[in-house]
């Protein structure tokens, strides 16, 4: 029997396991592929991704956005009200108010983009 089935992200064919098998993941780009419908005509829709990063800001935009030394200030971020004219985008590219954002998703995304910039220290590196 041919492989009918491409894979959603890279159309490399891909096979499922067992006939039973719901999902597959390919082995060229890494995408995971759902089983599709029998009128699907071999077409594999994308399992949407469904870590935490996902529901992390990406960035933010504005007039009243706060800059330091060409960088946005994440501490003057978290200080400003909440009616501020700051625009937080999320990964799917759509833009939030900071009200709206934590009405949505549960958490103020100021805090999170501050926590998340102040990882981004440069890390030492020892030659050996």
């Amino acid at each position: 029997m041919a492989n009918k089935h491409v894979c959603c992200n890279c159309f490399f064919p891909v096979r499922f396991e067992t006939e039973k098998s719901k999902r597959c993941v390919c082995g060229i780009c890494g995408a995971i592929n759902k089983r599709p419908n029998e009128d699907a005509e071999g077409w594999l829709p994308c399992i949407e991704p469904t870590s935490f990063e996902w529901a992390l800001p990406s960035g933010v935009i504005g007039p009243d956005v706060p800059w330091k030394d060409g960088k946005v200030d994440y501490d003057a971020l978290v200080a400003l009200p909440m009616g501020a004219g700051v625009i937080y985008n999320d990964a799917q590219g759509q833009g939030w108010s900071r009200v709206d954002w934590i009405r949505t998703k549960g958490f103020d995304p100021a805090s999170r983009l501050r926590g998340m910039r102040l990882k981004m220290k440069p890390m030492k590196i020892v030659q050996l």
